[in-house]
């Protein structure tokens, strides 16, 4: 089977794994590519993305193979998360990582922002990918295209959550009705801002203040 991995595949079952003569072809299917994924993305797959991506029937059947791989000492599972795995052996340990979190709607409100039912899923990410490591976020902005610098549909951004921004950073910024808009934040000589869309296709925003969410320092693509 070939899985393909932010735009690379590779052959899952000509893998050389060390646990090769451990487990059966599913288990090995499975424990391969939460590897590749990881070395690749440096990110943990979620359950979900493992189910797409292998063909399997439904999430239930992943989660019962990778407590049988858990069981032979080669996963830690986390309940609750959906990126919750851990490989035991060569995988990098939570340590290493940073706990992510993607929030359903961003309000200024920090209690509300931060509440359980705000948040939507948690990526597992290496320290060593990321700037910082205070206040970090990932948004899903629907409808977001920055074509001139690479943001298409499907991107996740990973958002540094600050109220102040340099000139000529992309940036999360709240307009007047309280959605959430990702533009090159430009600052003019007369302290005018606008928001540049970085798209052919859509006009500058001009206003004379700006609610600053956060300052995007990565990219997380989730479709392919």
């Amino acid at each position: 089977m070939v899985a393909s991995i932010h735009g690379k595949e590779y052959n899952t079952q000509a893998a050389n794994m060390a646990t090769r003569k451990e487990i059966n072809a599913k288990l090995e299917l499975i424990y391969d590519y939460i590897r590749e994924a990881q070395s690749i993305t440096g990110w943990i797959p979620s359950i979900r993305s493992i189910c797409k991506a292998l063909n399997f029937k439904s999430t239930a059947s992943v989660f019962k193979y990778l407590r049988e791989l858990e069981s032979r000492g080669l996963v830690v599972l986390r309940s609750g998360l959906s990126r919750g795995i851990q490989l035991t052996n060569s995988g990098p340990s939570y340590e290493s990582l940073l706990d992510i979190k993607q929030f359903a709607t961003v309000t200024a409100d920090k209690k509300k922002l931060w509440a359980g039912s705000n948040i939507i899923n948690s990526y597992y990410m290496s320290k060593s990918l990321l700037s910082t490591e205070n206040d970090t976020c990932i948004l899903r902005v629907d409808g977001c295209r920055m074509g001139n610098v690479g943001m298409l549909s499907g991107v996740c951004f990973v958002v540094k959550m600050q109220d102040t921004a340099e000139s000529g950073e992309i940036v999360a910024a709240m307009l007047d009705d309280d959605t959430v808009t990702i533009k090159r934040y430009i600052v003019g000589n007369s302290g005018s801002i606008r928001l540049h869309p970085e798209n052919d296709d859509m006009p500058d925003i001009y206003a004379q203040s700006v609610k600053i969410i956060g300052v995007v320092i990565g990219l997380l693509r989730t479709e392919i």
